[in-house]
């Protein structure tokens, strides 16, 4: 199953990110791809998202069901292909890394880039390539750092695995894998900038 996991840290508090992020409107328009969305209720919303995958354009419907609301730190949800054999779940984290000076030292430090191995790093930057080409998306690694002078500062990451099924869902698994990277990363650091930058 293609997974993926994006952290970024947010120069705000851990109630200004949930605050943000528990109004699915504030960053439903940020995924990459993005067509609409319909909240049903709280709990439950249709997404309408557009994407290039082999090499066709497709728009695809999810029912996404959110499974837990745990305030102000969890948001986890799964989803549902409508038309396509396709699943899959996600996860929202916010951690409280303090700010100031005083807090600088307990600070848990950030995770280091990943590497890999060449042929991924080149396979991650023509997918990064794609994306903004398909979706007219801004450069996801252009990240503004966290402040710290007396500011509090929340991590926050977002986990996403999906599943195609069918049968074409090895070949479609194969090809998710190193699609939805840049897409995890992308809607970090929207919200991430957002959050940074209220109004």
């Amino acid at each position: 199953m293609p997974e993926v996991e994006h952290t970024t840290t947010v120069a705000a508090s851990m109630p200004q990110v949930w605050n943000f992020v528990e109004d699915m409107d504030n960053w439903a328009p940020f995924l990459t791809g993005y067509q609409r969305h319909e909240k049903i209720n709280r709990d439950e919303s249709i997404w309408v998202v557009k994407g290039e995958l082999g090499g066709l354009t497709r728009t695809a419907e999810f029912k996404v069901q959110v499974t837990e609301w745990q305030e102000p730190s969890r948001v986890t949800f799964v989803m549902q292909g409508v038309q396509e054999p396709v699943t899959g779940s996600g996860e929202f984290l916010a951690t409280d890394l303090g700010g100031g000076a005083d807090d600088a030292s307990s600070a848990p430090a950030a995770a280091p880039a990943s590497t890999g191995s060449w042929l991924g790093r080149l396979w991650d930057r023509l997918s990064r390539w794609l994306l903004r080409r398909v979706t007219n998306s801004v450069d996801v690694q252009a990240v503004k750092p966290a402040v710290s002078g007396g500011q509090r500062n929340t991590q926050i990451t977002f986990r996403l695995n999906v599943q195609a099924g069918g049968a074409t869902g090895p070949v479609l698994n194969l090809l998710l894998g190193p699609m939805l990277k840049p897409v995890a990363e992308d809607l970090a650091m929207k919200i991430a900038r957002s959050v940074d930058s209220p109004g």
